[in-house]
């Protein structure tokens, strides 16, 4: 199961209220691990684009927090992650957009990230599941050639 039905029966029962049990499903945005690390839970909406969202934030005692926001089909639409410096809390934001269908699940073809010193934007043509690679790829590559002397 995803992300909220592995935490808190509190965050479960408001997310399920709002978008119901099916899209809740799909919230599997970090591994368990991920999930473990932060112990706290709570479920707030606000307006993106004048669309509201709703804000799942996860924090830890003494951990900046971890905000991720959902739209109304239940697609992750941003991600927002804290990092605190010498300077103050720093943000790292991920707007997700343009979801398709990729052999039954929804993945974003374009993302931007922002942080405070830039912003890139990356966009996939092509996105497949469960492609077979070939074992080569996997292989040793071959040594460097011998340095030159001089």
């Amino acid at each position: 199961m995803g992300l909220l039905y592995g935490q808190t029966n509190a965050v479960d029962a408001a997310h399920r209220r709002k978008f119901g049990r099916r899209q809740a499903r799909g919230i599997t945005v970090f591994s368990r691990a991920d999930q473990a690390s932060l112990s706290q839970w709570r479920v707030t909406s606000k307006s993106i684009d004048d669309k509201t969202v709703r804000v799942l934030q996860g924090t830890n005692t003494g951990q900046p927090p971890v905000n991720l926001y959902f739209d109304e089909a239940g697609l992750l639409v941003r991600f927002v992650r804290f990092v605190d410096t010498a300077v103050g809390r720093v943000p790292t934001q991920i707007d997700y957009s343009d979801y398709r269908d990729v052999s039954g699940v929804k993945m974003p073809f374009r993302w931007i990230t922002a942080w405070t010193g830039g912003k890139t934007t990356t966009e996939l043509t092509e996105l497949r599941a469960n492609v077979a690679i070939k074992a080569a790829k996997f292989g040793r590559p071959a040594p460097a050639p011998p340095a030159k002397s001089q």
